[in-house]
């Protein structure tokens, strides 16, 4: 123990972690979002996108529930997911433009976050 504060300047032999790695082909953030301008500009969507669907339960309060069970009752929906899927469109429809790309860029982040999480 008398060693570990030992800062008299002598210099001790580094670790080797093994062979070192190189990047081979590197790009930067600006070829990145030339690349969405590009594909933007042409009106090409870039899908690389991984979904996994699996149920799911979000919390209401029991008001929010009937109003959903009547509207099914009125027949405007076979489902509730369906049913919360229609207006979930309705709302987005209502989006402005630079709103609609940030709500499409947090649904990308969140359904890679599920795809990650069912990977395991």
């Amino acid at each position: 123990m008398a060693g570990l504060l030992d800062h008299s300047g002598k210099s001790k032999k580094k670790l080797t972690r093994g062979a070192e790695i190189k990047v081979a082909n590197q790009v930067t953030r600006q070829e990145l979002s030339d690349q969405d301008k590009i594909a933007s500009d042409n009106n090409i969507e870039i899908s690389m996108k991984k979904q996994v669907d699996f149920p799911v339960n979000i919390r209401v309060n029991n008001h929010v529930r009937n109003n959903i069970t009547a509207l099914l009752n009125l027949g405007l929906g076979n489902s509730a997911s369906e049913l919360v899927n229609r207006l979930v469109n309705e709302q987005i429809e209502t989006l402005e433009p630079s709103q609609i790309k940030r709500f499409n860029q947090m649904v990308d982040i969140l359904e890679q976050k599920d795809y990650l999480k069912r990977q395991k």
